[in-house]
């Protein structure tokens, strides 16, 4: 079975020693696909990963699964190249989603603060369950602080404080945010 000629017609055509890129179907969501990656992502193959990836968009796929667990290292220009996805998937209709980010590639997302950007998670079968429910309710979520406004990313249902203004808040199983 060819994937190539079953998902992105010429996907495969160009290798880089640095990335490699594997598509993988995503099972129960209509246009959505992974993408695994393995290897590093900087300046000098970004061009390569953009490339590939915007065949995957002009194919028509509109929800992107990266699975980075095996990523070694990441610049600000491969950070670059996910949000350039993420605006063209938005506009689009889609979204994104990062999993199995190791802990040296979140800290590049962290440092550059582009953590509240993504929808990162744990596994491919988080993110479809995201990409089928339009995102809604599915944890982890991007949330405002009823108080402040600042952008929070809660991991789950349950209790905590606001890291801008210290108020106390809860959050329910559907994602709803309230001051205690």
């Amino acid at each position: 079975m060819n994937r190539d000629a079953e998902l992105v017609p010429g996907f495969y055509s160009e290798t880089d020693d640095t990335l490699d890129l594997v598509l993988e179907p995503m099972e129960g969501v209509e246009r959505g696909v992974v993408i695994r990656m393995s290897g590093y992502l900087d300046g000098f193959n970004v061009g390569f990963f953009s490339k590939r990836v915007e065949k995957v968009i002009d194919k028509g796929y509109l929800f992107l699964s990266f699975d980075l667990s095996e990523v070694n290292y990441i610049s600000s220009r491969g950070i670059g190249a996910f949000t350039s996805f993420l605006k063209a998937l938005k506009s689009r209709g889609g979204t994104i989603h990062l999993h199995g980010v190791r802990p040296k590639v979140l800290e590049v997302f962290r440092i550059l603060g582009f953590l509240d950007y993504f929808n990162i998670g744990k596994s491919p079968e988080e993110a479809a369950r995201g990409f089928r429910s339009g995102g809604a309710g599915e944890f982890p979520l991007r949330v405002l602080c009823p108080v402040c406004g600042k952008a929070l990313r809660v991991p789950g249902a349950g209790r905590g404080r606001c890291p801008g203004c210290k108020c106390p808040l809860s959050i329910d199983r559907s994602g709803v945010v309230a001051r205690i």
